[in-house]
């Protein structure tokens, strides 16, 4: 919709005689060429693949040739200018080509007025009212302007001019004009989304690479920490274990230095954790897989929680196949995964609680003489504890993760005063999935 001719710029150019759009009713439109139409459209949306000045180009030699006019250009408005003062001839085409990057006031141009009014205008001898085009050689005997749209204001103006006093704009140039002014403006706000996108992945990349730096100095400071905690802690152990042997025979002090061996090995168990999660960071953890004895693997992870449970007054079962089973796995990880899960299950369980442990071991007898395969089994952990929430399930394998009603608990217990070692896992059904060989002949004698 046409906006009010309030402006002075308007208002002179109407009482001057220059703007002359009622013209367009009187003078006989040509018919259209919609071949011409048809071709222009496909070379349009091969320069949507383009650059952004290429594509801008390809539409005013469109513009220039359907409406057979001397010169074309696109004017749009200054960006970053907030109110518009200015508009910059972007692509240019005819005889005002050498013209490309020329500024005009948006306030005193063929251009401003037409976005000032909100629709096409026609100018008839425009350089005699218009000193931003004062230097445009030739004469220019009329000049067609459309507004391009945009949100939340125009992006300027596509314009044609004439240079011969033969060749006048009708209603049909208008048409093809405004569909034109349309498709910049459709391409012009893809150049836009595609810009911002592109400037919001580059944000992206360089907050990903920030994060990316955080971690690994906290990785680094970590494996530090680790190293620098593991020096002294070899003779203060030794050290324990000396004065154990010289208070023997004296209950009172041998309590109190169990208190501290006991400390000291969860402290060095920590330690190890630190390093072990540096290592996994840095994909230097290594496996050294063996044949081992679950049976051994399974008492020895057991041991490791055999206090904690008992201070908890915890029911720790578990069933064992009753024949021997051997894997093949790096059995120190093993033991430790294995704990790392009972430590969860005993620290997230209330006291008195239920945890039980349960092996599934295909028997040596069901497997052929000469099968070698190697067979599954299936280690399930249950407990009667806290749970997590099943959107959390997702994160429990991810380093240093816990869930929010883990830490609740955590905070509420004053035994639970340390992370769990490498992750946090769901008490309620926990499914370990090792790889088992057939047993051993010299296992079986």
């Amino acid at each position: 919709m046409p906006r009010p001719l309030a402006s002075p710029t308007v208002s002179r150019v109407l009482r001057t005689g220059t703007l002359v759009t009622q013209e367009f009713d009187a003078r006989l439109g040509r018919s259209p060429d919609y071949a011409a139409e048809n071709e222009a459209l496909h070379a349009l949306a091969k320069a949507l693949t383009a650059s952004h000045s290429a594509m801008l180009q390809t539409l005013v030699d469109t513009a220039l040739t359907l409406c057979d006019a001397g010169s074309a250009g696109i004017s749009l408005r200054e960006a970053g200018a907030g109110q518009a003062s200015a508009y910059r001839w972007v692509a240019v085409s005819g005889h005002c080509a050498n013209r490309v990057g020329h500024i005009i006031p948006s306030d005193d141009s063929p251009g401003g007025v037409a976005v000032a009014v909100g629709a096409p205008q026609l100018f008839a001898f425009p350089k005699r009212h218009f000193a931003c085009l004062a230097s445009i050689v030739p004469e220019v005997t009329e000049e067609l302007v459309v507004p391009v749209p945009g949100t939340p204001e125009p992006w300027g103006a596509l314009w044609v001019m004439s240079h011969d006093d033969d060749q006048h704009f009708d209603s049909e140039h208008r048409r093809i004009l405004k569909s034109l002014a349309d498709f910049t403006c459709a391409a012009l706000t893809i150049a836009k989304a595609k810009a911002d996108a592109e400037a919001r992945a580059v944000e992206a990349e360089t907050a990903r690479n920030a994060l990316s730096k955080v971690a690994c100095a906290k990785d680094d400071f970590i494996a530090t920490l680790g190293h620098e905690l593991r020096g002294p802690l070899a003779p203060i152990d030794s050290a324990l274990a000396a004065a154990q042997k010289l208070a023997a025979g004296r209950p009172a002090v041998l309590s109190a230095l169990a208190v501290a061996n006991r400390q000291v090995q969860q402290l060095k168990r920590i330690v190890s954790d630190l390093l072990d999660a540096s290592r996994v960071r840095h994909g230097k953890l290594s496996a050294r897989p063996g044949y081992a004895s679950l049976g051994d693997i399974m008492k020895d992870a057991m041991a490791a929680v055999s206090d904690e449970v008992e201070r908890r007054q915890h029911q720790l079962r578990a069933t064992l196949p009753p024949y021997p089973v051997t894997v093949f796995a790096d059995a120190p990880r093993l033991t430790q995964v294995i704990s790392n899960l009972l430590g969860n299950a005993v620290k997230y369980t209330p006291h008195g609680g239920v945890i039980t442990v349960n092996v599934d071991a295909p028997e040596s007898g069901t497997v052929p003489e000469h099968d070698s395969t190697p067979r599954e089994l299936v280690v399930t952990f249950s407990d009667n504890g806290v749970g997590i929430a099943p959107d959390e399930l997702p994160r429990v394998f991810d380093l240093y993760a816990q869930s929010p009603s883990a830490r609740t608990v955590a905070e509420r217990s004053a035994s639970a005063t340390t992370r769990s070692r490498w992750f946090d896992v769901k008490p309620a059904t926990v499914w370990l999935k090792v790889r088992a060989l057939k047993k051993l002949k010299d296992a079986a004698a």
